[in-house]
């Protein structure tokens, strides 16, 4: 199945929905013994500064069970087996259709002859196709950086596209009640989508004095990932609550007069 050598799971060295939490990886592998010789082969590495979460499906109905439930995966490792062309095609189109968008699939075929033509793999998004076979745990560990990387740009991409639609809305509607607080959440994901993190932060507004070192005083105008419906809630109610910390920014100098 898979050959091991030395200092093959070594991590290799920045960061769905969050972007520090372990990857998901989704093995669809039919065998107790296919999934054992993964789960062995990715054994206490890291990618991307992350660990790995396996997740184990053994028929295509639990995998799409999983890739559809909140915690997706960012990345689906699926053995096609013995599938034929018209199977396969079925099976990638149950588990595409399920899927968020972000996420990566990675092919195991058996046999040359099983490796999908081109429109199909352009039809599904695969992103590639292995030789189980020629999988060893080097290359494993190479494709899962690959699909990994290209499932973190595609997130963040969706943050930084999701975050320009809600801006958008709100300066549509200048009348509209939550406009602020739908500008924020909109500049909130663009920001989060570019700096990482886990996906969460707020905007808050207070008094302009030194009380800033406290967040007394201080409402929310808006907020997204797990401070996402507290708007008009006071900061300091959520101190302690979902992790919030508060570090004010240093105060900015006064802009010269005749300076917007």
């Amino acid at each position: 199945m898979m050959s091991a050598s030395p200092g093959a799971l070594s991590s290799v060295p920045a960061a769905p929905e969050s972007f520090s939490a372990p990857w998901r990886i989704l093995v669809v592998e039919p065998t107790p013994e296919g999934r054992a010789a993964v789960f062995f082969a990715l054994q206490d590495v890291e990618l991307l500064g992350r660990p790995l979460l396996l997740v184990p499906a053994g028929t295509t109905v639990e995998a799409c069970r999983i890739v559809r439930s909140a915690e997706a995966p960012a990345v689906a490792l699926i053995d096609v087996g013995e599938e034929g062309p018209a199977a396969l095609e079925v099976l990638l189109g149950r588990v595409r259709a399920q899927a968020p968008a972000e996420m990566r699939l990675v092919l195991w075929v058996r046999h040359p002859s099983q490796i999908p033509p081109l429109s199909m793999l352009t039809r599904h998004d695969v992103s590639d196709v292995c030789r189980r076979s020629d999988l060893t745990q080097g290359r494993l560990l190479i494709v899962l950086h690959v699909t990994l990387c290209a499932y973190e740009q595609r997130l963040r991409l969706r943050y930084y596209r999701e975050g320009v639609v809600e801006a958008l809305v709100a300066l549509e509607d200048p009348r509209s009640r939550g406009r602020l607080e739908t500008l924020a959440r909109g500049l909130l994901l663009q920001i989060t989508g570019l700096l990482g993190g886990d996906g969460s932060a707020l905007v808050a507004s207070g008094p302009g004095s030194d009380a800033a070192a406290d967040p007394i005083g201080f409402v929310v105008l808006g907020g997204c990932g797990r401070f996402a419906g507290l708007s008009g809630t006071s900061v300091s109610s959520q101190r302690g609550e979902g992790g919030l910390s508060w570090r004010p920014l240093p105060r900015l100098p006064a802009a010269p007069r005749g300076v917007a």
